[in-house]
């Protein structure tokens, strides 16, 4: 018995021991994953501060802030000064500033970025041109790092190479190929205005700048008919564009890269999405994914598979991804700005949404490129063909059917702080957040381009009950009052859009349920579809049908992939399941996704929501245009 005894106590000691020496070396693990995650915060990220090496001297600056009155122009020798032995990347930014300011290099030959050698000097000439009526103050930062890859702080603007409103760094918008008018909104009161013809270059007087994406203003287009286009064409900016003669609107989604939020599916809140605009075609994110389809019986049926080479592996809220709307060098892409209308399919607000099914969206969507289209755009396109190609399409840009990785791109720059998350004129706090997109949930039935309930469940901003339909340019700001709180709701019919502003895309929460090119296989893993995969988001076979909303099935969020505005943002297994009470739903095992949720769902519409439906349902669609 005795030895019994002992024998017990030997065991109890080993796995006394054995329990340490686990928490020993878990401890060193997460002590040195937490060491080589600072270690690559230092060598890469954003520095704006002072002793980052780079040191700013100009004898106009104090604390290097100039303010400069309204209706006035100032001109700045700045010089960098490298104070290390070292070589440094660097950005020179200013603080955000208001629409109506202009700051650019003067000298114009891109000494605002780059790198200094060690205990080099660099000089800026910058030009500050203040339109607005305002004195305005300018703070300068340097941000430096020993990597050339450098993100610009969220904060702050880049110094413009020429003379744009526009400080974000995002692409400048591309109409190669079309005949389209670049535009701005005018207001004549709080539910009416008019469109007018912008400056294309974004530098004329601040009365038509066309885009300022720091702000909110996301560049609008439109096509019009064929008979006044020559007019429009010809005649000078501030013309108002009649509504008669709109057939189309269109926003640009320039290219950017953002940091991963959430890659092994865990919970995690609504919050800002830190956006960087890669200007050019050049793509820096460290993040790249791969297709990798697999068939079900797989234990957690991957539609690809991420890695990170530059940072080791994929870490949250440093790694970064280019996003996959952009691949193959785009600069970026044109989305309609409400969904198609039934009007001779015109893409227009105020009018019936169209739904139709899934082969004669992507038919709709290519005849844009056709010779006999309407629309201004250019093409010697003679025939679609049943593959979705085009012959004889001789044409810069390619019109299609929104994938859900496009969807999805607009989802991330909306919920950035180039998006309505980032729009001061909505209020949030633990109990509301009006920075989501407002849905439109209106009983005229599916109109496009309105705005009604803050959420179609409960929190209703409306004086009455019943959801009615809120213009998309009614700027009327209104409130909520709770519990004897009066919340600011902020304009309420741009309140439904991306930006929270009139120049943001709209129908993206409630509406008509849309469709998006995607495709969940079935369980073979073969398209049934003869469309080729450049016009589709392929994905795996599902065998898993209802909702993911409990932690028994949140492994089907594998199947989705990073950028489409699903797997990154599932919030909570007791509301829908993604940001914004959006649902996240599987109605079928295998047919494509539909995006935004009906307006009539119980559930509540989300700009996040998803579902998978058979290949034979009708939904609303829209179009895109990419370079």
């Amino acid at each position: 018995m005795n030895v019994l005894k002992k024998e017990v106590n030997i065991s109890k000691n080993f796995l006394i021991l054995l329990l340490i020496v686990n928490f020993l070396i878990v401890g060193l693990y997460y002590s040195y994953a937490a060491f080589v995650t600072k270690q690559l915060q230092e060598n890469v990220a954003v520095l704006v501060t002072t002793g980052n090496g780079i040191d700013i001297l100009s004898t106009s600056l104090t604390n290097n802030k100039i303010t400069i009155s309204g209706n006035s122009k100032q001109e700045l020798d700045i010089e960098l000064s490298n104070s290390t032995s070292i070589t440094k990347y660097y950005n020179l930014l200013h603080k955000k500033v208001p629409t109506g300011v202009m700051i650019y290099e003067t000298n114009s030959d891109g000494s605002s970025k780059g790198m200094i050698d060690g205990l080099g000097t660099k000089e800026v000439l910058v030009t500050i041109l203040n339109n607005t009526n305002e004195a305005v103050t300018i703070e300068f930062y340097c941000q430096a790092s020993n990597e050339n890859i450098i993100d610009k702080d969220m904060g702050y603007s880049f110094i413009n190479k020429d003379k744009n409103y526009d400080h974000s760094g995002a692409n400048n918008p591309i109409i190669t190929d079309m005949k389209a008018i670049p535009v701005y909104y005018e207001a004549s009161s709080d539910t009416d205005g008019v469109w007018k013809k912008a400056d294309i270059e974004n530098k004329n007087d601040i009365k038509n700048i066309w885009y300022d994406y720091d702000n909110g203003r996301w560049a609008n287009i439109v096509l019009v008919s064929d008979e006044n286009r020559s007019m429009y064409e010809k005649s000078p900016v501030g013309t108002v564009i009649e509504d008669t003669d709109i057939l189309a609107y269109f926003v640009w989604i320039p290219s950017f890269r953002y940091k991963i939020i959430n890659y092994n599916n865990k919970i995690v809140y609504e919050k800002d999405i830190d956006v960087i605009f890669e200007n050019g075609s050049e793509k820096q994110g460290t993040v790249t994914c791969v297709d990798y389809l697999t068939r079900e019986g797989n234990n957690h049926l991957y539609s690809e598979k991420c890695y990170d080479e530059t940072n080791g592996r994929i870490y949250e809220n440093l790694s970064t991804y280019s996003h996959p709307a952009f691949n193959n060098n785009s600069k970026g892409f044109w989305i309609s700005k409400f969904q198609s209308s039934s009007n001779g399919q015109k893409i227009i607000p105020n009018a019936p949404s169209f739904t139709t099914s899934l082969t004669k969206a992507l038919e709709n969507s290519r005849n844009f490129e056709l010779i006999d289209n309407p629309y201004g755009i250019i093409s010697t396109g003679t025939n679609l063909n049943g593959d979705g190609t085009i012959t004889n399409d001789t044409n810069s840009l390619d019109t299609h059917l929104l994938t859900n990785m496009e969807w999805g791109a607009v989802t991330i720059l909306a919920n950035s702080l180039y998006g309505k998350s980032g729009n001061d004129m909505y209020f949030t706090d633990d109990n509301y957040s009006f920075k989501r997109i407002y849905i439109n949930a209106n009983d005229l039935g599916d109109y496009t381009g309105c705005s009604s309930n803050y959420s179609k469940i409960s929190k209703s901003f409306m004086t009455s009950t019943t959801a009615s339909c809120i213009k998309y340019n009614d700027l009327t700001n209104y409130t909520h009052i709770s519990n004897g709180i009066t919340y600011p709701v902020g304009p309420v019919g741009p309140g439904a859009s991306t930006t929270g502003t009139i120049y943001g895309v709209y129908d993206m929460a409630g509406a008509n349920q849309e469709m998006v090119a995607s495709l969940m296989l079935d369980k073979t893993n073969t398209n049934p579809l003869s469309w080729s995969n450049d016009y589709l988001d392929i994905y795996s076979s599902n065998s898993f049908v209802g909702t993911i909303n409990d932690s028994s099935n949140i492994n089907n969020l594998y199947r989705y992939k990073l950028g489409d505005g699903i797997r990154e943002h599932y919030r909570t297994f007791n509301d829908n399941g993604l940001w914004y009470s959006g649902y996240l739903k599987q109605s079928n095992t295998s047919g494509y996704l539909i995006r935004g949720g009906d307006y009539k769902s119980s559930e509540g519409a989300s700009i996040f929501s998803s579902d998978i439906v058979s290949l034979d349902t009708v939904s609303a669609y829209r179009v895109a245009i990419s370079y």
